[in-house]
């Protein structure tokens, strides 16, 4: 996502530096370049905000770091990052908030990173607002037929073919199966939903055993890090061939389980925890903006990041990540 996210500010930047000087222009002077104008347009970037955090120094410390690493590399000033907390509705802050800034003329473009669930309704508004405002969404938990009507581009991943591939790199693993986390009430989306049913199937189809652990949302107020190692401890001795059947304990005797997941708060805590207890982690969600692994501030800090985490745990473990999430 973060790539994408990348790529369509790029364009958007390219189209601003394209309307705001020409090639036969002259040019730009010295004293031009130290006071340069206004970019010609701007964006609002819709982002998620750390829900669980209560407000404080920190967290503002934390939406600055954010928004500086959406709009590094852009010109000063062309975007705007508005955060919600996971859910859109009319009288919403980020609602508001968003229906203020199209109101001014030099905003043309609005793009939801991961576009929560009132997506639709946020953008059918900006629409009846700005009729020729441009509408980007990077992922849709809504109605895709009704985001795909609303937006003027929505992008999402082929969810069928990410659970095929979570399920070959498992076999690839040689792991004793895979545990998909999911919160209570919290898979409202249909792409979760096609997500799950595609690890289901593929898991079936290549005989690999396939398990579903739901946490309750009590659970999602505990200590991440302590929620992932119980998860991980329980499946380690799982693992143990006494408590299974004979067949099924011989298959998978010696070997260590697959932990993913659509829980994007516990993404950093379960990787840790994986890596802690020998198992396997295979990313089914990125963690949320500002909760990067290993606690890296920016992205030029994420490289060093899964490097400081595997390094620590001596890789017990193995991860995989999907390019561009």
């Amino acid at each position: 996502m973060k790539a994408s996210v990348l790529a369509i500010c790029a364009l958007f930047a390219a189209l601003a530096f394209s309307c705001g000087r020409g090639s036969d222009d002259p040019p730009e002077t010295d004293e031009e370049a130290a006071g340069r104008r206004e970019p010609p347009f701007r964006i609002i970037l819709l982002v998620s905000a750390n829900s669980n955090a209560a407000p404080s120094a920190a967290s503002l410390e934390e939406s600055a770091v954010i928004a500086g690493g959406l709009t590094a590399g852009l010109a000063p000033g062309t975007a705007t990052v508005v955060f919600h907390e996971g859910r859109l509705y009319a009288g919403g802050s980020a609602w508001e908030r968003a229906l203020e800034l199209v109101s001014q003329e030099q905003y043309r473009a609005v793009i939801a990173l991961g576009a929560p669930l009132g997506a639709v309704g946020l953008f059918e508004a900006l629409r009846e607002r700005r009729p020729g405002i441009v509408l980007v969404s990077l992922g849709y938990p809504d109605d895709p037929l009704a985001m795909q009507a609303a937006a003027d581009l929505a992008l999402t991943v082929d969810h069928e073919a990410k659970g095929a591939a979570i399920v070959r790199l498992a076999e690839n693993f040689g792991a004793a199966g895979i545990v998909r986390v999911f919160v209570k009430g919290g898979d409202l989306s249909w792409e979760a939903g096609l997500r799950s049913t595609a690890l289901s199937r593929f898991a079936a189809e290549r005989g690999i055993v396939y398990e579903q652990k739901e946490l309750a949302q009590a659970d999602m107020r505990r200590d991440p890090a302590l929620v992932a190692a119980e998860l991980v401890a329980e499946k380690g001795a799982d693992s143990e061939p006494a408590d299974k059947e004979p067949a099924r304990a011989a298959a998978s005797a010696g070997k260590r389980w697959v932990f993913t997941g659509d829980a994007a708060e516990l993404a950093g805590s379960l990787l840790s925890a994986a890596l802690d207890g020998g198992a396997y982690y295979i990313e089914g969600a990125a963690p949320l903006f500002g909760a990067r692994y290993g606690g890296a501030a920016n992205l030029d800090d994420l490289p060093r990041a899964f490097d400081s985490v595997a390094l620590s745990r001596n890789a017990a473990g193995r991860a995989a990540f999907w390019p561009g999430e």
